[in-house]
């Protein structure tokens, strides 16, 4: 229950399979108004992807006449820094602040002014630039990143990530934590785990980053009405693309824009035993949760079914084949040149 709160509203999305055998629904109909303002399970025919996940749920919200400003979507491998460590902050805390943070650069760019989310291509050195571009081009983005760069932060907020991180060494601090993904906007190469700041921040002000090549969405706020427009995105929705390189470019050519709270930090729960997924003072380290399998039963679910559907997963959409086919429904829909991640 770590993402309800009586003052939010939550969906559950998965395959119907899925929510069968983990007893989603049965967790829906016992959550109470003191949890969650509303719970609803939503559920697929076919594997649900996060892209499917997000805009079918703005769909369903919409035909409801219930589409709220916002909508988060957090993947089941995302959750906030434990209970024992430093920084931990409940999730209600930290959507609460997202929440404020986006209306707040959201009102700066529709009054006609500049976002103050930090743009490595606009303001940082030559060398800062150069360290971008040398990921863009390892990520093998072909689109003119620079272009859209150069008015990204005049244009309409669409989203809102946080930062992620992989590893947690230290329960005071985030020293030599391993940033998820792309270090796009340069937080871990300048120091970002042992507390760097931009010096132009003023006090209490957010650290936003323009995300213009690389949009991590385990964790991200949207705006739901401008998500809603990509409900034809639910096409390729059992498809399982490496979406972070695609969102920049189909909201860079729709004129909008997108950024990631560096102040807001949750962790990928990749729950490996290695130390390095603890702390490592050893009167706190503990095993991560989401891969303990003694969770799932307590929880009831049959573990059998859990390793045969994994299979299943791998069989399916982790092939050869369907990557193929995945890369090219994005490029003969979109014309983007999609990046999938077949491991």
């Amino acid at each position: 229950h770590i993402f309800m709160d009586p003052r939010f509203e939550t969906y559950f999305f998965f395959e119907a399979e899925a929510i069968r055998e983990m007893h989603v629904d049965v967790l829906v109909r016992r959550t109470t108004s003191t949890q969650s303002a509303r719970a609803f399970a939503l559920s697929a025919a076919d594997v649900a992807g996060e892209v499917l996940a997000q805009t079918a749920t703005a769909e369903f919200l919409h035909a409801e006449s219930r589409l709220p400003k916002f909508l988060y979507s957090g993947a089941c491998d995302i959750r906030p820094l434990p209970s024992w460590h430093a920084f931990h902050v409940p999730f209600p805390a930290q959507l609460t602040r997202m929440v404020t943070d986006f209306e707040i650069d959201a009102a700066a760019r529709a009054a006609g002014g500049t976002s103050r989310a930090e743009n490595m291509f606009r303001t940082g050195s030559q060398e800062e630039k150069h360290r971008e571009l040398q990921q863009v081009m390892a990520k093998d983005i072909e689109y003119d990143v620079e272009e859209c760069a150069r008015s990204a932060s005049t244009r309409p907020l669409f989203a809102m990530n946080n930062l992620i991180i992989e590893t947690l060494p230290q329960n005071r601090n985030l020293a030599m934590t391993r940033m998820h993904a792309a270090d796009a906007g340069l937080w871990a190469s300048r120091g970002g785990d042992r507390g760097f700041r931009p010096s132009y921040l003023q006090e209490g002000e957010p650290w936003l980053s323009e995300m213009v090549w690389w949009l991590e969405e385990h964790a991200v706020l949207f705006n739901a009405t401008m998500l809603l427009e990509w409900s034809n995105l639910t096409a390729l929705g059992n498809s399982l693309p490496q979406m972070p390189p695609i969102w920049p470019e189909l909201y860079c050519r729709r004129g909008w824009a997108a950024v990631r709270h560096n102040d807001i930090v949750t962790l990928f729960d990749l729950a490996e035993q290695g130390s390095e997924y603890m702390s490592r003072d050893l009167t706190v380290g503990r095993k991560f949760p989401i891969f303990d399998m003694a969770r799932y039963h307590r929880a009831n679910i049959d573990i059998n079914w859990f390793w045969r559907y994994n299979l299943k997963l791998m069989a399916t959409y982790r092939n050869p084949l369907k990557c193929l086919s995945e890369m090219f429904l994005y490029y003969a829909h979109y014309g983007v040149k999609a990046r999938v991640w077949c491991g």
